[in-house]
Formats: C-alpha cells, sequence, structure tokens
C-alpha cells in the first residue's frame, strides 16, 4: 500500500510540474504570437530579446539557490523556514544586482532606446521571479508541487486575456510587458500564502552566515544552470548584434515550433531517468535497451515533425504568424532538422547522469558553447539570418557527436540503425504524400499526413517487433519495472 501511495504521489507531482512548465511556454507563445500579429516582425524580435535576457538573467539572479533549497529542506523540514525568508534576501539582493548588469548589458550591446526599455520593463519581473523559484523550492522539498499550479495557472491565464485586450486596443508592448512584470509579483504572493497556510507559518529570522553558506553551497548548481542558459541565449545575442531585431524575430518565430517537442523529449526523460538509474545494477545491456527504446520512441516524434516542417514551413509560418513572417521559411527548413538530432542527444546524456559521469556533460557543454560562439558568429557575419539557423544545425550535430562517442567510449555502442529505419521510412511515405498537396488547407493536409504517417509506422513497428501484442509488451516494458 506504501509503494502505490508513493507512486501515485510521484506521478501527481511531475504531472503538476509538467502542466506549470506547459502554462508557461504556452503563454510565452501566445504573447510572442500576439506580438507579431499586431505589431510586426520589429516588436517580436523586440520581445525575444526581452524574454531571451530574462530567461538567461535569472540564472545569475538565483544563482542555483533553488536546486539547493530543494535538497537541503527537503532532508530536514525544520529549515524551511530559514531557507524561506533568508533565501528570499538574497535573491532579492541578487536580482536588484542582475538588474543593474542587465541595462549596463544593454549599453554595450549598443540596442536602440525602444527596445532597452522594453528589455528593462520586463527585467523588472527578475525579483518577484526569483522570490517565487524561492517558494516553488519550498513546495518540491515538501512534495506539494500542487500548489505551484494553484498559485500560477490562474495569473498565467488572466495576464495573456489583459494582453490579448491590451493588443487589441491597440496599447503598445510596453504596457503588456508591465503587465507580465507584475503578474509575477501576484503570484509570489499567492504562493506566500500557500505556504503559511497549508505547510505552516515558518519563523523567519535573518542570518547572515546562514545567508552566506547558502551562496556557497548554490555555487555547482549555478555553474550548470549558467553554461546552459549562454548556450540557450547565445543566438539570439549573436543576430541582436551583427543584425536586428527583426532578424531576432523571424529566428524564434521559426525556433517557437520546436516548444511542443521539447517539453515531449523533457518529460519522456523525466519517466525514463529512474528506469534508467535502477537498472544500474544489470549492467550495460540493460541500460543500452533502455536508451535505444527510448530514442526509438523520441525519433517516431521528431522525425516527422523535422520533414514535416520542412515540406511545410511557409504555409505553418503562414498559419501561425502571417504572411509578414513568411522570411523565416529558410531558417525553419534548417532548424526542423534539428529536432532528430536533440531527440537522439538529451536521451543519450541521460547515460552519463545515470553512470554518476556528470563531468563529461559538463564538458560537452562547454565545446557545445564555443561552438556556437564561433560558428554563429563568422556565419551570421557572412550570411546574416540563416547563418545563425545553419551555426545552430552545426552545434547540435557537434552536440550529438560528442554525445554518441562518449557513449560508446565509456559505457556501449547505440544501435543507431535499428532504432532510425522505422520513422525515416514512414516519414519518406509521408513526405510524397506531402509534396503534391503542400498548399491546401493547411489542418487538412498536417491531420492526413499524421494520419497517413501514424499507420505506416504502426505496421512498420508490428511487422518488425512480430504481431501487435509483441509491440506492447516491448515499450510498456520501460515502466513496468
Amino acid at each position: 500500500m506504501a509503494k502505490r501511495n508513493i507512486f501515485l504521489s510521484t506521478t501527481a507531482n511531475v504531472a503538476s510540474l509538467f502542466t506549470n512548465n506547459l502554462l508557461d511556454r504556452v503563454s510565452s507563445f501566445l504573447l510572442f504570437l500576439m506580438a507579431g500579429r499586431y505589431l510586426g516582425t520589429f516588436v517580436f524580435g523586440q520581445v525575444t530579446l526581452a524574454l531571451t535576457l530574462f530567461n538567461s538573467f535569472q540564472i545569475f539572479a538565483m544563482m542555483g539557490a533553488r536546486k539547493m533549497i530543494v535538497r537541503e529542506v527537503a532532508r530536514d523540514k525544520t529549515l524551511t523556514g530559514q531557507y524561506l525568508f533568508n533565501g528570499s534576501l538574497v535573491v532579492i539582493t541578487s536580482s536588484i544586482l542582475t538588474i543593474i548588469v542587465q541595462w549596463i548589458f544593454i549599453q554595450i550591446m549598443g540596442y536602440s532606446k525602444d527596445t532597452g526599455i522594453v528589455i528593462i520593463i520586463f527585467s523588472l519581473g527578475l525579483i518577484p521571479y526569483s522570490l517565487t523559484n524561492v517558494s516553488e523550492a519550498i513546495f518540491q522539498a515538501w512534495e506539494r508541487m500542487h500548489y505551484i499550479v494553484y498559485a500560477s495557472a490562474p495569473v498565467t491565464i488572466l495576464k495573456v486575456v489583459v494582453a490579448f485586450i491590451l493588443f487589441s486596443l491597440n496599447y503598445g508592448i510596453d504596457q503588456v510587458a508591465v503587465v507580465w512584470a507584475l503578474s509575477e509579483f501576484v503570484i509570489v504572493f499567492i504562493e506566500w500564502l500557500l505556504i503559511f497556510k497549508n505547510i505552516g507559518r515558518p519563523e523567519l529570522k535573518f542570518s547572515g552566515s546562514f545567508s552566506w553558506e547558502m551562496v556557497r553551497s548554490s555555487r555547482t548548481f549555478f555553474g550548470i544552470d549558467g553554461l546552459g542558459a549562454i548556450q540557450g541565449s547565445i543566438d539570439t545575442l549573436i543576430l541582436s548584434k551583427l543584425a536586428s531585431e527583426t532578424e531576432v524575430g523571424l529566428y524564434n518565430a521559426a525556433l517557437q515550433f520546436s516548444v511542443p517537442l521539447v517539453l515531449i523529449i523533457t518529460n519522456v526523460g523525466l519517466s525514463i531517468y529512474p528506469v534508467l538509474c535502477s537498472e544500474i545494477s544489470a549492467g550495460f545491456s540493460e541500460g543500452k535497451k533502455i536508451i535505444e527504446k527510448s530514442i526509438e520512441i523520441l525519433l517516431a516524434i521528431a522525425f516527422p515533425a523535422s520533414v514535416g516542417l520542412f515540406i511545410l514551413a511557409t504555409p505553418a509560418l503562414n498559419f501561425l504568424y502571417g504572411k509578414k513572417f513568411e522570411a523565416a521559411t529558410g531558417v525553419l527548413q534548417v532548424i526542423a532538422w534539428i529536432f532528430i538530432l536533440r531527440a537522439m542527444t538529451q536521451v543519450m546524456g541521460l547515460t552519463f547522469l545515470a553512470y554518476k559521469k556528470e563531468q563529461l556533460s559538463l564538458k560537452i557543454g562547454i565545446i557545445t558553447v564555443l561552438s556556437q560562439l564561433i560558428f554563429g558568429s563568422l556565419l551570421v557575419g557572412q550570411f546574416g539570418l540563416i547563418g545563425i539557423a545553419w551555426s545552430t544545425l552545426i552545434m547540435w550535430t557537434i552536440n550529438f557527436l560528442f554525445h554518441y562517442y562518449q557513449n560508446a567510449r565509456n559505457f556501449f555502442l547505440i544501435s543507431i540503425g535499428k532504432v532510425i529505419w522505422k520513422p525515416m521510412l514512414a516519414s519518406a511515405i509521408m513526405a510524397v504524400f506531402l509534396i503534391p498537396i503542400k498548399d491546401d488547407e493547411f489542418l487538412l493536409v498536417v491531420g492526413s499526413a499524421a494520419l497517413l504517417y501514424a499507420f505506416v509506422l504502426l505496421v512498420l513497428s508490428a511487422w518488425s517487433a512480430g504481431g501487435v501484442n509483441q509491440l506492447k509488451s516491448k515499450y510498456l516494458s520501460l515502466w513496468a519495472r
């Protein structure tokens, strides 16, 4: 009975975190969509730049404290009050300093006055956002993640509605940015109320030594998070420096098509990672089976997405943003192939963590960031917008090759051919179907192609597995452990 309760609790907590992450991604996407449709590509680029810098600089505002707070409070619940209060004071201080640094960064980059104002308004949300991360760390440590959704979901929905009303009334991006920043204050207020009501009223006592120790203990987490932030923002920053906000907007318009796939990859990883860790004692052979099955599952989604977006790039952009964004067609056609590389790379990265070789991930991350910087600067300077697309594809190719090589060297050789042939063949058949009808009704074309692909893939999978029952048992075994 106890195991059943643990399973249900863990499932509910993962679902809560996924829901919160999904709402956050959807709200950002809707902001991009409304900005593009109502205000054009230049303002779309301003929003892209502002949110990219927000997501990058919030790492410095938090300084890796969230993961450390979760770990320490989960071990000792009596420390809740100290981490809640002292952690909040620490991130308020770091957030203010981060906003100042961000203002200096704007001056160095030479952004226009209007763009700088948009960036600064959004950046003011760093203070409440960091406080939210501290309170959400408390909820995670207490395994009460559903309270995160209770606080954020209604506010997130409301801010999107308010933004839509403002855009409809011909207000500019500055007013919407104010709403976005204020919404973070509302969320942190609600989360503190939920902590006081449902976890308890912890003692709020300042300790300079405790705060300093918390900062010192967060250094490793800060390094890992910081590297990820740089990797996620460097392309946008290169474009903003060597091109303009318009190119930034067009590039991000294409990138938005990757959001659903990234969410799927992340949550498959959440499901597979504990299974992989539990099978360490069984040796590399069992780990290889889990990784290969996981890659095959993700490739079944990534391959048709890549092929479909390559063929339907222009209709897809027109459907979401309108004809103003057709200039992003070439970019979308190039970065569409990243989906395949990303699906394989992120699953292979789980092997490093499960077998306690996380330093390999750190080394590959450094190499990846350097390759982004070098190829991005060279190709954007030479070819402009399409150059950043090619540099991103090169970066993910390098990332994949290093992950594949290190897996083969340290653990096991992944049979790429075995896991890729079915989705590749099914996608090829789908492509033959798509090409002559790509300019027809977009949703009808996408739906028909998806059904054809799913049917062909199911037939191929059942045939190779020896029947439908054998196919079900093959993949359900990933979670039935």
